[in-house]
């Protein structure tokens, strides 16, 4: 049956893509906090950069340094822009760490009240990402970044193992894809009390765009508020996997396709823990104001909580040709005008477990054009 292939496709996809995911370890702990270098607009490249009077001017000297020693912690004073970084090369970003190697490097403010910032300006990115690179970004908030190209804030590739963490805010930033984020081939997790939020992208992912790359968000992370015009509001995935964990919030993000997320073309989403996906909105006419599943991709809920979404169909989830398999977890007062909580289009299949809630949605729970399988 045409329905079993499609799911022995996705259980493929899902088993190849967690396989990959824990062989770059993305999630692992936080550098040593020992000795470090500084970094501030004040500073001189001349300088040792032990000290905070001793500081590097500019973060590319900073990275340089840590990649060639055994010092994994930057610690960056104030405000870094393009005037700092004067002697930057990439014409398309503000700052550039190019194989930085295989030992996370960690960049933090000094402090919880003293937020350093990595500013964007003059049509470049903030921040591009590539290569055997392992950044860990603390206490920083990435903003300013405008580009006709991808990665509004950070632009992710070539095998970079990118992960936001406490306090770090990335928001504020526009591009053509992936407003916060565009990774291609690369590794995002965010986590903590990490945010991503007030991004745009003209066409796919608002808060972060995905392209043959893996996204975890969890502990308390948020993404919310992004706009991807097309599809994607908050998270946008092509042959990407997508984890949602813990406490994570993904909250009044908006397109014309996918408001919370869109996934497709042989992308996979896990939802479980104690998640929130709330108060998002798609208004194409597809849909899927929470969640929303292409040709070829899945979509595995074990738990949280998908609500107050709005869209033309699918309020909650949308599945276009895609396999949903609900176990656990709530799907309620969602609106649409098909298929307030779920819309279950042509080519789709959609399982749920007796121990799933799907009520209150308007006007019906479920609209479904083939069978819905209760196991």
């Amino acid at each position: 049956m045409i329905y079993s292939r499609r799911l022995y496709l996705a259980a493929v996809i899902f088993i190849f893509t967690a396989a990959f995911v824990c062989a770059n370890g993305i999630t692992q702990l936080p550098s040593d906090a020992g000795q470090a270098y500084y970094v501030s607009a004040e500073g001189n490249d001349a300088n040792n950069g032990f000290s905070e009077q001793q500081a590097f001017k500019t973060l590319n000297k900073a990275v340089t340094s840590a990649s060639a020693g055994g010092i994994k912690r930057i610690v960056v004073i104030g405000t870094l822009d393009s005037k700092s970084e004067a002697n930057y090369k990439d014409d398309d970003s503000v700052f550039s760490i190019n194989n930085s190697g295989d030992i996370e490097i960690i960049i933090i403010g000094k402090d919880e009240a003293n937020q350093a910032k990595l500013l964007g300006g003059d049509g470049k990115r903030v921040v591009n990402i590539t290569g055997k690179s392992r950044i860990r970004f603390e206490n920083i908030f990435i903003t300013g970044g405008v580009t006709e190209k991808k990665g509004g804030g950070i632009y992710a590739n070539n095998g970079a193992v990118i992960v936001l963490a406490v306090n770090a805010v990335l928001s504020g930033n526009k591009a053509s894809d992936g407003g916060g984020i565009y990774a291609l081939d690369s590794d995002i997790t965010i986590l903590d009390n990490a945010v991503i939020d007030q991004n745009e992208a003209e066409k796919q992912g608002g808060g972060v765009s995905l392209n043959k790359s893996s996204l975890i968000v969890r502990g308390e992370a948020v993404i919310s508020g992004n706009t991807g015009s097309v599809d994607g509001g908050g998270i946008y995935a092509y042959e990407s996997y997508v984890v949602l964990d813990d406490n994570a919030v993904l909250e009044g993000n908006i397109s014309e396709c996918g408001g919370g997320f869109c996934i497709e073309h042989f992308s996979s989403a896990v939802v479980r823990g104690e998640v929130i996906v709330k108060g998002n909105k798609s208004w194409g006419p597809q849909g899927g104001g929470g969640l929303c599943a292409g040709v070829f991709s899945n979509i595995h809920m074990t738990g949280g909580i998908v609500t107050d979404n709005a869209s033309s169909n699918g309020g909650g989830v949308y599945l276009g040709g895609a396999v949903f398999t609900f176990s656990r977890g709530s799907i309620t007062d969602n609106a649409a005008k098909k298929g307030g909580g779920i819309y279950s289009g042509i080519g789709s299949a959609l399982y749920i477990e007796d121990d799933s809630f799907v009520d209150d949605n308007f006007p019906d729970d479920i609209f479904e054009y083939d069978n819905v399988f209760d196991y």
